[in-house]
């Protein structure tokens, strides 16, 4: 995936550019995903997993924001935004006090 991409001065978002990600990025978010899941199944909160399948993470590849977004946002009032990577402190604290918690686009 290409990691050129407009950044907006005020908050860093980006586009998420889904259609970019690569079969082998797909292929890296499915086993990350499965590993932490079986790490987690019998040491986190009901509540984290209940999370994990409401928005269907589970679904296979990176997911879309654009997708999980309209269930997170129902459930929580809270949207992920996508940003080039680390952010400055004061721009990520205003996205959270935004209800939008910034998560970068990139997978390695």
């Amino acid at each position: 995936m290409s990691t050129h991409a407009v950044v907006r001065d005020d908050d860093y978002v980006i586009d998420q550019n889904w259609p970019g990600y690569t079969a082998d990025e797909h292929a890296v978010w499915d086993f990350l995903y499965r590993r932490q899941r079986d790490i987690l199944a019998d040491r986190a909160d009901e509540a984290l997993l209940a999370g994990h399948e409401a928005l269907n993470l589970n679904r296979g590849g990176i997911p879309n924001f654009a997708e999980i977004n309209k269930e997170l946002k129902a459930r929580t009032g809270f949207t992920v935004v996508a940003v080039p990577g680390l952010v400055p402190d004061e721009v990520f604290f205003n996205h959270l006090a935004n209800r939008r918690f910034p998560a970068g686009q990139f997978i390695r």
